[in-house]
């Protein structure tokens, strides 16, 4: 398998490049089995986020950005949103992980639906 084989590939709300590489997504599948049912929700919550925070500052060209959509989730996710946590440089953004939370993490908001 390539290590540059991806599960998605997408681009954020300002037309950045984002990934998630099979290798990343199939070493959280285990404990995140839910993930294979919501890569395209993943996907979507990457190029039109509810929300997205910031959870330390960034480092020059290096940050983190983590996106959040409501909505997405069926069954015992449907009253949680999706989180996904994007690693960026100056290539693009690869993704950490993705999964439901109830709440939304400590940090800043960079951005916020219907607040623009």
């Amino acid at each position: 398998m390539n290590s540059n084989e991806t599960v998605i590939n997408t681009v954020d709300r300002f037309g950045r490049a984002v990934r998630y590489r099979r290798t990343v997504y199939e070493r959280h599948l285990p404990d995140r089995p839910e993930m294979a049912d919501y890569l395209e929700e993943a996907a979507n919550t990457i190029n039109d986020p509810d929300l997205e925070y910031q959870e330390e500052p960034d480092n020059g060209e290096f940050g983190i950005r983590v996106y959040y959509k409501d909505g997405l989730g069926r069954g015992q996710f449907e009253k949680c949103l999706l989180k996904v946590p994007v690693h960026y440089d100056h290539i693009g953004g690869e993704v950490a992980t993705f999964h439901f939370t109830r709440r939304v993490g400590r940090g800043e908001i960079i951005w916020q639906r219907g607040q623009d």
